[in-house]
């Protein structure tokens, strides 16, 4: 009895040659990110943790300059400042959501559980730039919530988002 012979094989395609010069670099980087995965790990959550410490600045300075605003007021304009500040804040950030960034509405870690199921782009580049501009605005105006939620938006976003890369 013959055994069959195999037939020649093809050869494999060679991955891409960058051709620019920022094609390079990336190449570079995604290949030192590759060979030095505990670096590249390290260096994501220090720019995670220093994202999460920007947004807790942004709400303070926002709560001062919105609902820290009202509360100083004399008594006839401290009322009708609190009641507007709140209601005209949220209207506005409701517009932009709507018009700019529609995915960004919902439960944070809803949308979190979401892009790490089965939609990535749930956490994509303006639903966190839409999240960080408008979490601190929202808590500025008075709203009764935490930045907790939108921090791990935020960050998982941003870790998904260098991943990518």
């Amino acid at each position: 009895m013959s055994s069959p012979t195999a037939l020649p094989r093809a050869p494999e395609p060679s991955p891409p040659v960058p051709e620019g010069r920022f094609d390079l670099l990336f190449a570079r980087l995604r290949s030192l990110a590759r060979r030095f995965l505990l670096f590249t790990i390290v260096v994501i959550g220090a720019l995670c943790g220093v994202l999460a410490v920007l947004l807790q600045r942004f709400v303070e300075v926002a709560r001062g300059a919105l609902i820290g605003r009202a509360l100083e007021q004399p008594e006839p304009w401290r009322s009708v400042l609190v009641v507007l500040t709140p209601a005209v804040v949220f209207a506005g950030l409701a517009w932009c959501i709507r018009r700019f960034a529609p995915r960004a509405v919902g439960a944070n870690l809803a949308r979190v559980r979401i892009a790490y199921n089965s939609d990535p782009e749930a956490v994509g580049p303006r639903s966190i730039a839409a999240t960080f501009l408008a979490t601190p605005l929202s808590l500025g105006a008075g709203a009764p919530l935490g930045p907790e939620g939108p921090i791990v938006v935020i960050t998982s976003g941003t870790s998904a988002g260098v991943a990518r890369f």
